[in-house]
């Protein structure tokens, strides 16, 4: 014990360790600045748009109003203004009245708590952008140091500060982070968890026991794939502590009091499950076995750099290198020690990966290979990439490599993040640009024809003229526009009193565009213009002369 005192005191007296602090400020400082850039300019997409809805106790589900006996898409052209307020008028004016949020979240997949802190928050600030992303980028920024903290509890300043340098400027933390929704809340809330995990393996004091059951608590309420999060916090302590029983029991204790926590909850749940299996929002097509790995991997390291082909490799040379290494040294009748390190961040990826497997079989759907339910093994991956970089056993001539090798991966995850930022600022559904184009040409009777499908209805009322006439129908698919649709009546009245008609529509499907085209020809109509934004198509039509 004393060695290792001894041993820990060297290290926090060594240069760069008391430097770290300087770095770390810089991090934080490069974090914020990347995380608050042009968040204003970011069009607000449909999942932000159901986040103003649901904390103000309000639904942009077109399932939940028909389950209320009433429609959500009007048949009659309404003004923009009207439209997106009925999705996202506060039912209570009480700033911390969370009871109709809670309730609205009954017909929907998510738990409460994120959505009863944007209350107050949408309340006081309003929705727009800036004040509406805020919460998000700052739990965002908070996740830094707090990331930097935990590692030190299990790893080098080194390869902590590696890891944190990644989280700090990964294209893919920053995407979430200027999007106001609960993931950054989450991220936040799991590293919280595991530092105090952690301490908790070295000293189990009563504070630290409480503190790790409401913090579990608090991620079961923010999202339910939380979970598999959780069985690598149970997962990874259970192990570590394996022949202590008072410890054992004293875990058994902190999981029932998570539950005891949640059960107020557990019939709200109950009724978001059967809400979504009676409007078959679960998939029944599971992914394929044989391309699972792949697709593993592709997601796994798309927290590095979303964009980048190069990190893939080297993620994989590494392992690849790091297996050889085993490979040999067994072959030669050795063992190389354990790396806890390794084993901390491979219990981190592989159980919260696994734990949403197995939610995805039981559910019979197919979210494990997409990133944002795999959000909470990105840590683990950033810690075992560092790891390995730092860790590359190299000897002679060959040392260089490793200190150009993570100049280089940081040079990666820079440009991946700057291409994102400065260069195409990411994002699906720019209504903002779109709604500018048509309101520079508009002219009197115009008429919008919105694709309801995506909430890219909602997303254009928010930025078009709060005057603007529109009409959302499903141009997606032009279910709508069949010729049995007990819609398709309404839509000829409607166009029969506008010479020139916007349509609008996201997510473009060769097929969809030639049915619309030929159907508004067929309608008396001629395309006049088509412009494309990033995620959204405007065409402009004009009648033809009788």
């Amino acid at each position: 014990m004393a060695g290792t005192r001894k041993q820990t005191k060297n290290t926090l007296n060594s240069p760069f360790e008391r430097n770290c602090a300087l770095f770390l400020v810089i991090l934080c400082l490069l974090g914020g600045c990347l995380r608050l850039y042009k968040l204003d300019e970011k069009s607000l997409w449909g999942d932000e748009l159901a986040t103003i809805a649901s904390a103000q106790g309000n639904s942009i589900n077109p399932e939940a109003y028909k389950l209320r006996g009433e429609a959500y898409d009007p048949t009659t052209p309404v003004q923009a203004g009207p439209y997106i307020q009925r999705a996202t008028l506060a039912v209570s004016d009480r700033p911390f009245d969370c009871t109709p949020t809670v309730e609205v979240l009954r017909q929907n997949v998510h738990p409460p708590l994120f959505f009863c802190l944007m209350h107050p928050v949408i309340h006081y600030f309003g929705s727009q952008p800036v004040p509406l992303r805020i919460p998000a980028v700052l739990f965002g920024i908070l996740s830094i140091p707090l990331f930097y903290w935990v590692l030190r509890r299990i790893t080098t300043p080194q390869t902590a500060l590696l890891a944190t340098a990644f989280l700090t400027l990964s294209a893919y933390q920053v995407d979430h982070a200027q999007d106001a929704r609960q993931y950054t809340l989450l991220t936040l809330l799991a590293l919280a968890s595991a530092g105090v995990m952690l301490r908790l393996l070295l000293s189990p004091r009563w504070y630290l026991w409480t503190g790790l059951t409401l913090l579990t608590a608090a991620g079961l309420y923010t999202q339910y794939f939380y979970a598999p999060f959780a069985l690598f916090i149970w997962g990874y302590a259970a192990w570590q502590r394996r022949s202590d029983r008072k410890f054992l029991l004293k875990l058994l204790l902190s999981g029932m009091g998570v539950m005891t926590l949640f059960a107020p909850w557990l019939e709200s749940f109950k009724a978001q499950m059967a809400f979504h299996a009676q409007s078959g929002h679960f998939s029944e097509n599971l992914w394929k076995v044989s391309a699972l790995p792949e697709r593993l991997f592709r997601s796994l390291t798309a927290f590095i750099a979303p964009d980048s082909t190069a990190i893939k490799l080297i993620v994989l040379g590494l392992l690849m290198l790091e297996g050889l290494r085993h490979g040999i040294a067994r072959h030669k009748g050795h063992t190389l020690p354990q790396s806890p390190v390794m084993t901390f961040a491979l219990f981190w990826i592989g159980l919260t990966v696994g734990g949403q497997l197995l939610i995805d079989v039981v559910q019979q759907s197919h979210t494990a290979t997409v990133k944002r339910y795999l959000l909470l093994a990105a840590p683990g991956v950033y810690l075992l990439f560092a790891h390995l970089l730092l860790n590359l056993q190299l000897s002679g001539r060959f040392k260089i490599i490793r200190p150009v090798l993570i100049m280089l991966v940081l040079g990666l995850v820079s440009l991946n993040t700057y291409k994102a930022l400065f260069i195409k600022h990411h994002s699906s559904d720019e209504f903002r640009l779109a709604a500018a184009h048509i309101t520079k040409q508009q002219q009197a009777n115009d008429l919008v024809i919105v694709n309801k499908s995506g909430t890219v209805s909602l997303g254009m009322a928010y930025y078009l003229p709060k005057a603007m006439l529109m009409l959302p129908i499903d141009a997606q698919s032009s279910h709508d526009l069949k010729e049995n649709s007990p819609y398709l009546p309404l839509i000829h009245r409607a166009m029969d009193s506008h010479e020139r008609i916007w349509l609008v529509f996201s997510h473009e499907a060769p097929s969809s565009k030639a049915q619309l085209t030929r159907w508004m020809t067929e309608q008396g109509y001629a395309e006049q213009a088509e412009t494309g934004f990033p995620g959204v198509h405007v065409y402009l039509y004009q009648a033809l002369p009788d």
